[in-house]
């Protein structure tokens, strides 16, 4: 009921949704029992994430694999176990990058990234699909990162690291962790940098309570590269990235 001879302003809430555009609504020179109607558009401001976990090899679903949704802007995990058809579904915010993790006893791990940028989409469908461990398998661990020409991990490092602890000690297994630099800069300061990150992240794993004889800290230097970029070679900065890298070998 509103009154006669009056201009409006309409708008409306509800959770997890934005309001686009208030509508103006004008009840001048109306007669009584007038029905105005006006249409108000909400935008949601969240997105399903529904995310599956399969065996690499056979691709059968894999039921009660632990899996996790990282929010990068703030570092928070949203941990779940897959249900019997390997399927596991979050509620995330739109326009955020994310990180996808899943985990299982007998399996490495497997992780993605994703973004939440597309307003149309209602659900985003991801899949991981989990290798069995198998001895002398090497893999990259991502988003290891440290400080410019040092040795120092950054904070972001550390989810990568614990979900590495977690992934040792479920499965009481003995690694190498490895890392790797470019080839700018001279071979020997290169092999010393490299030892050092290496070290910096065992010794992080330790803390996390992992046995010091079940893992060994190993720095290459520029002695594995994995592409064209070696010494005295142009190469863009994307190839250079490349060759920085941590890896873990099961022993």
């Amino acid at each position: 009921m509103i009154e006669a001879d009056h201009s409006y302003k309409i708008s409306t809430r509800k959770e997890e949704f934005i309001l686009l555009k208030e509508a103006s609504e004008s009840a001048l020179n109306i007669v009584k029992d007038t029905i105005i109607r006006c249409e108000l558009a909400l935008k949601p401001t969240t997105i399903q994430i529904h995310l599956r976990v399969t065996e690499e090899r056979s691709g059968k679903v894999i039921s009660q694999a632990k899996t996790s949704l990282t929010d990068y802007s703030i570092n928070k995990d949203t941990s779940s176990f897959t249900n019997e058809q390997g399927i596991v579904t979050f509620k995330a915010d739109r326009n955020k990058t994310y990180w996808a993790y899943a985990s299982k006893k007998g399996y490495k791990d497997d992780n993605t990234a994703f973004n939440t940028t597309n307003e149309n989409d209602k659900v985003i469908d991801l899949e991981l699909r989990l290798p069995p461990i198998v001895k002398g398998d090497r893999f990259k661990l991502e988003n290891i990162f440290y400080d410019l020409n040092k040795s120092t991990l950054r904070p972001e490092s550390k989810i990568a690291l614990d979900k590495l602890a977690d992934f040792i000690l479920k499965n009481d297994l003995k690694i190498e962790l490895s890392a790797h630099t470019d080839a700018r800069g001279s071979d020997a300061y290169n092999l010393k940098l490299s030892q050092a990150r290496a070290q910096s992240c065992v010794d992080y794993l330790i803390s996390k309570g992992v046995k010091k004889s079940n893992i060994t800290a190993k720095g290459y230097g520029e002695t594995k590269l994995i592409n064209k970029c070696k010494n005295n070679v142009t190469c863009p900065e994307d190839m250079h990235q490349e060759n920085r890298r941590t890896e873990v070998k099961i022993l």
